[in-house]
């Protein structure tokens, strides 16, 4: 389908995005993986490219997506300084408060 197309696209931008975070970390390729497919999917949920979630923009339509991102991320069982590296570099801090947000929306709505 053109969503399925659309996820495969975006998996490739995350991987080529996420790949320099990776060099020399023999533990993670597995959970790369599945960072990769948490961007993607909530990529293509929130209509926004995969490489904004990753990217350093403060617009609310990126950083409700990133953020949901970590909080999916860290569901999956990933470490916030795994999870930061792989989400452009962000602190351990930026992701504990991204995470917070993102489950205050899911309480909220």
């Amino acid at each position: 389908s053109a969503l399925e197309a659309r996820i495969a696209r975006l998996e490739a931008v995350v991987d080529a995005l996420t790949r320099p975070a990776l060099q020399g970390c023999q533990a993670m390729p597995d959970r790369s993986k599945k960072v990769s497919q948490i961007i993607a999917e909530v990529a293509a949920e929130y209509g926004v490219p995969a490489s904004a979630i990753v990217g350093d923009s403060r617009l609310s339509v990126v950083t409700a997506p990133r953020q949901e991102a970590m909080r999916r991320a860290r569901d999956a069982g990933l470490s916030l300084a795994q999870i930061g590296r792989l989400m452009g570099g962000r602190d351990h801090s930026t992701v504990i408060h991204g995470i917070k947000r993102a489950r205050e929306r899911l309480s909220d709505g």
